[in-house]
């Protein structure tokens, strides 16, 4: 009697793909760890070639599985390893990549994404290309971490898009793109350089608590709505502590179609661009640090003058109406020097009012320089005196020369001279009746008369700088 062959062994459903309820699912060749459905602890479970997460596996077969779903339209990719370097097709429906994982290149250049995209905590090992991507529905990259280069150059986010917490080690790139819904960038990580320029943000845009390690470009964006840049960080430490706040910003040309409803707080612009941008509306609330000044007035070209001059008197009308008059006098510096600069050199540096308005006191708004310029002419009035020669007034009581000149015998003499010059100086300043000295011939009158005109304005500029010091 011949036996009965035994039934053969059925292979067991990858539990991955039952618990993600993936429409095209694989047998189990594995043992290892995912992630349970609505769960962000690991779970041990057998496990099919693309939820295996060991990029030693075989990258073909990985990759031939990979295709089957494309094939079947099942872009339900959660928590999958992919190995090797991936391009998607260009219409990809309900596609679901949370947590997964992609250890080459992954190509979704001019990809149409219907319905919500689902990249939750994806990591990318190298290039993300989403070049000119369209996102119909919400773009979900919240804590997604890309190691290399994120290309979103000229993409479309028709929905949300949601980077909150996202990490961007290489370049993140979205220059020319479209923001129709939100774009949340809270408390992501750019640690290249982060390209911006001429992205247009439709909604609001949120900024808030994010790290630009390198430059931040936004030349050439536009903000239709609210935008909100607040406790920015150039470097956190592991607590999340800001270290640095110096960040790079380049606001150069934006435009603020609603400017009250653009918000800067907590926020270091000492190295941040607005030439060519409108501020005169912008909110520049709590703690923004603009010291040691605009870097506009910094490194302005020539031809930049007149339009970083426009800047700065728009920033000091914004302060002003604040009642932020320090901050204030900081651009009105900035504004006098820009226009100073676009003088003929020889006016620039000596021969004007604003070249000796900077000179005597940083245009009103330097009491350390205007004091020092007082003492200084001070000195130099009492050696004019001494030099010019001064006779002892009659009836003058106690023991003074009778002459004071600079033909003199010993240096002490001649500092003996010079403070006597010296309280000639602070008696014609005080505009003292009693004088113990008078001029020995015309230089010495011209120089009173030099005097009673020049000391009494450098002093009032003095004044007039240490009020704008401590006026809120």
């Amino acid at each position: 009697m011949d036996s009965i062959p035994a039934p053969e062994t059925q292979p067991s459903e990858c539990d991955a793909c039952v618990a993600y309820e993936c429409q095209v699912s694989f047998p189990a060749e594995f043992q290892g760890k995912y992630f349970a459905w609505n769960s962000y602890k690991q779970t041990d479970g057998a496990l099919c070639i693309l939820h295996y997460r060991d990029a030693t596996k075989d990258a073909a077969k990985c990759a031939a599985a990979v295709e089957r779903k494309i094939q079947a339209a099942d872009f339900n990719f959660r928590g999958v390893l992919f190995c090797g370097d991936f391009q998607f097709p260009v219409q990809i429906d309900n596609a679901n990549f949370s947590r997964a994982r992609f250890t080459g290149k992954a190509i979704f250049s001019v990809a149409t994404f219907s319905g919500a995209a689902n990249f939750i905590g994806a990591k990318f090992s190298g290039e993300a290309n989403f070049f000119t991507a369209t996102f119909s529905g919400e773009a979900r990259f919240s804590k997604a971490k890309f190691s290399d280069n994120a290309n979103f150059s000229g993409a479309t986010f028709s929905g949300k898009a949601n980077f909150f917490r996202a990490t961007f080690n290489g370049g993140a790139y979205f220059d020319g793109a479209t923001f129709n819904g939100a774009a949340d960038f809270l408390s992501a990580t750019f640690s290249g350089p982060a390209n911006l320029v001429r992205a247009t943000f439709n909604a609001a845009a949120y900024f808030f608590s994010a790290t630009f390690s390198a430059a931040a470009d936004f030349r050439g964006a536009t903000f239709k709505e609210m935008a909100l840049f607040a406790d920015l960080a150039k470097e956190k430490n592991k607590q999340g502590e800001r270290t640095s706040d110096k960040v790079d910003l380049d606001f150069s040309g934006v435009a603020f179609d609603q400017p009250e409803k653009i918000l800067f707080r907590n926020v270091n612009l000492s190295v941040a661009s607005f030439l060519h941008a409108d501020v005169r509306d912008v909110r520049f609330t709590t703690n923004v640090n603009w010291l040691p000044g605009l870097r506009d007035v910094r490194e302005a070209d020539k031809e930049d003058y007149p339009h970083v001059e426009v800047l700065c008197r728009q920033l000091r009308q914004n302060y002003e109406e604040g009642n932020n008059y320090p901050d204030a006098g900081l651009f009105y510096q900035g504004e006098m020097e820009m226009r100073r600069k676009q003088m003929p050199a020889w006016r620039r540096d000596l021969f004007s009012l604003p070249a000796l308005y900077h000179a005597s006191s940083g245009y009103g708004q330097d009491p350390v320089r205007a004091f020092w310029m007082t003492v200084l002419l001070m000195l130099l009035f009492t050696l004019c005196h001494t030099w010019a020669g001064l006779k002892l007034e009659s009836g003058v009581q106690g023991h003074f020369p009778n002459n004071i000149s600079w033909a003199v015998k010993s240096v002490g003499e001649w500092f003996s001279n010079f403070m006597y010059g010296g309280l000639h100086t602070l008696q014609v300043l005080t505009f003292s009746r009693n004088r113990t000295f008078a001029p020995l011939n015309w230089k010495g009158e011209l120089l009173i008369v030099l005097q009673t005109i020049i000391l009494p304005l450098q002093i009032a500029l003095f004044a007039l700088a240490v009020r704008r010091k401590f006026q809120r």
